[in-house]
């Protein structure tokens, strides 16, 4: 075991020694995409700005829609690229301990893998980009959940302008009938002088 562990020394070595293509890059920054602010307001409406936030509406779909996924697509290389560490790790491992003559069981090496700071930085890449590419498709549900609300909100003000338009139209309607007949009994009075 003492002699696996010896193995880790030579691994910056080893990997130095490969030609540039062969090199797996883990790149483990992970862009956020979502900013929480900002999607609370694309996400809210009111009454004094429900007209602009309907006309907005489709445009922040399909922004969302764009940033959710870039946000998949960043997970999908994230794993891709853990994946692709983990099975480097596993050649450079049984290649340092055949040069060495150590046995080693598949258990080491898998504990040897996972040991690794660049296979932990990729796994917690994989972690926060699963992370933004979730927040994404929650964006895409806030908007959604919006245009719900203003379809209804939308709805209910048409009702509540439908009632206003009858009460008008029957106010309007009694007061023309309220002249016509104030018309006639004064012809009928002027006819009866």
């Amino acid at each position: 075991m003492d002699d696996f562990y010896s193995l880790k020394t030579c691994e910056t070595m080893h990997i130095l020694q490969q030609r540039p293509e062969e090199r797996v890059t883990t790149e483990t920054s992970v862009e956020k995409f979502i900013d929480a602010d900002q999607l609370m307001r694309d996400s809210s409406f009111g009454d004094t700005n429900f007209d602009e936030a309907v006309q907005e509406q489709a445009g922040l779909m399909a922004h969302y829609g764009v940033l959710a996924a870039k946000a998949e697509r960043q997970a999908a290389i994230k794993k891709l690229s853990l994946e692709a560490l983990e099975a480097k790790l596993d050649k450079e491992i049984r290649d340092e301990a055949a040069s060495s003559g150590t046995k080693i069981t598949e258990t080491q090496i898998e504990k040897a893998i996972k040991r690794d700071s660049r296979y932990v930085r990729a796994a917690l890449a994989v972690i926060e980009a699963k992370t933004v590419e979730t927040m994404a498709k929650n964006a895409i549900r806030a908007i959604s959940d919006k245009r719900d609300m203003l379809i209804q909100t939308g709805s209910d003000r048409r009702k509540d302008m439908d009632g206003t338009l009858r009460v008008m139209a029957k106010e309007a309607a009694e007061t023309r009938a309220n002249s016509l007949r104030d018309r006639a009994l004064a012809i009928a009075k002027g006819a009866e002088h």
